[in-house]
């Protein structure tokens, strides 16, 4: 009877094939767009939801991304998309690799550029996409909405992202943040503090509300008001 070895090194071959197409597939994929929206402390408290408008690269209408007409491999990196340029240093000849410019990598030379898209192979277009953005949300957090950046250069590849940059937009001489905690910067009269009486804070979501304070309280002291910071959905 005869037994079927398995090839030791078939698996590790299969998932090198499949990393480099992938990889293949990142480097052909439409860019990412990348936007910076303020969320505000009222927002950042309750969670939003926003209508975001933004320019993106979608193919050509005309030339359908191809640029032009009259492809052949490029000549300066023999269709291979890497330009490689060589140097002698003494004895030693040193070799460097870099994304060919004058294809920008496709390995493709296009003679007759289109005339609609200047030979780039895209148009600029609005995109707009509805983000839900949580309560909780931490200065530099991203939320990303795939596929709806840039489109690639051929449909059988993917669009890029579409990428929201979380920024806190508070008031910085009222208000401080530090994770979820909520800081307000109060001025007291001092005769309040002495004796410890009731101050009105600002609270951002729920407005003002009294809050009391403890004896002879001092400079940079801190009052807590409990579960009074952001929730983090």
């Amino acid at each position: 009877t005869a037994h079927h070895q398995e090839q030791p090194f078939g698996g590790m071959w299969e998932q090198m094939r499949r990393a480099q197409q992938q990889a293949r597939e990142r480097e052909m994929a439409g860019s990412d767009i990348r936007m910076r929206i303020p969320l505000s402390l009222k927002e950042l408290y309750t969670g939003t939801k926003k209508k975001l408008r933004f320019k993106r690269h979608v193919r050509c209408s005309k030339c359908h991304g191809a640029g032009g007409s009259g492809q052949e491999p490029c000549p300066h990196c023999q269709g291979t998309g890497i330009f490689v340029e060589s140097y002698r240093n003494g004895n030693t000849i040193y070799q460097s690799q870099t994304t060919c410019p004058h294809c920008q990598g496709t390995g493709i030379f296009t003679k007759y550029k289109c005339e609609k898209c200047n030979g780039t192979g895209f148009e600029i277009e609005y995109n707009i996409v509805e983000v839900e953005f949580p309560s909780g949300l931490q200065e530099g957090e991203t939320i990303v909405v795939y596929n709806e950046g840039s489109e690639s250069s051929k449909p059988q590849y993917p669009n890029g992202n579409f990428v929201c940059i979380i920024h806190q937009d508070y008031n910085p001489a009222k208000y401080d943040l530090n994770g979820l905690d909520v800081f307000e910067i109060v001025s007291v009269p001092y005769y309040k503090a002495l004796l410890g009486e009731e101050i009105d804070i600002d609270h951002p979501l729920k407005g003002k509300i009294k809050l009391k304070l403890d004896e002879c309280t001092q400079p940079n002291d801190q009052t807590i008001m409990k579960d009074g910071g952001l929730p983090r959905e």
